[in-house]
């Protein structure tokens, strides 16, 4: 982790646990594909288009997984908002 008083070009210490995820993310095939879908996830999101022919199968496996992935993961996120705010109101009567 960053020290807080650290300069603007300061480098994470060796045991950042993102310093570590980027690595083990770099070094692995399976990592590597991770990244190359949020890669094209986050361009789809930032508007660019890119044909379907430029994409290959396990790309779009990869992408319709992280899609399904992040709608379970709101739908969760929801229902816990919900029951918080279920439990509020049931504190404030």
């Amino acid at each position: 982790m960053l020290e807080p008083l650290a300069g603007i070009d300061a480098r994470p210490c060796d045991e950042c646990p993102r310093l570590r995820l980027d690595l083990s993310m770099e070094l692995s095939e399976p990592g590597r594909h991770i990244k190359a879908a949020l890669h094209l996830d986050w361009a789809l999101r930032c508007g660019l288009t890119v044909p379907l022919s430029e994409v290959t199968q396990r790309e779009f496996l990869r992408l319709r997984l992280l899609f399904e992935e992040r709608q379970k993961r709101e739908a969760e996120l929801a229902e816990r908002d919900n029951e918080k705010r279920k439990r509020e109101l049931q504190r404030g009567r």
